[in-house]
């Protein structure tokens, strides 16, 4: 038999499969009941409302896995192109919550879809979500002037400008100026481009 505490992880991890196939607006509560295969009343024990399970899932799928892939002080030692590596290796790690949908794009798609309803549902989401953009971003700068300083790079580059990009071309998003997340490359195509702009700044 499953104590509480499984038993919400197992409701929390069946409703992000179905807000990643369906989204929020389309799984209501009464879907949500069919798919996870559970009554009413115990869904409304741990979650009285769609929103707080939805909060749920995102804490869980997305600040949760943010939270793992924060740099550190060892991260920010590596060269610049080891921690690419790191970064698409973290990826590859990310794409394995989206097992049951065929192509990686459509994955990618699906989460993008799921961040930017939490940017209108979640309490402070962009808030919450800036910080851990403004900390990889810094956390990049250390990377990158460690780089200079090395001779891995060029000394002319700038620094802060590269720290963004490399930031959020991790993650294939950019940053509308509503705080939204709009997925903008694949695995692929994505590490093409930052792999050609290493190539341009490495000495």
């Amino acid at each position: 038999m499953q104590d509480k505490s499984d038993k919400k992880e197992f409701i929390i991890k069946k409703a992000f499969e179905v807000f990643l196939s369906k989204g929020y607006e389309s799984a209501s509560m009464t879907i949500l009941h069919r798919e996870l295969n559970i009554s009413r009343g115990a869904m409304y024990r741990y979650f009285p409302s769609k929103d707080d399970l939805f909060i749920a899932v995102v804490d869980k799928y997305i600040f949760e896995m943010l939270d793992k892939f924060q740099p550190n002080e060892e991260t920010e030692q590596l060269t610049v192109a080891k921690r690419i590596e790191l970064s698409y290796s973290q990826i590859q790690k990310t794409a394995k919550l989206f097992n049951g949908i065929e192509d990686i794009e459509d994955r990618f798609l699906n989460y993008t879809a799921l961040t930017i309803q939490a940017a209108k549902i979640y309490p402070d989401f962009i808030e919450k979500w800036r910080t851990y953009r403004g900390k990889s971003c810094e956390s990049w700068g250390k990377t990158l002037l460690k780089a200079v300083n090395a001779g891995e790079i060029k000394p002319d580059v700038d620094i802060e400008l590269l720290a963004k990009f490399f930031s959020k071309g991790n993650n294939f998003f950019e940053d509308s100026e509503d705080g939204s997340q709009f997925f903008i490359k694949g695995i692929k195509s994505g590490k093409k481009m930052i792999n050609y702009i290493y190539s341009l700044i490495k000495v």
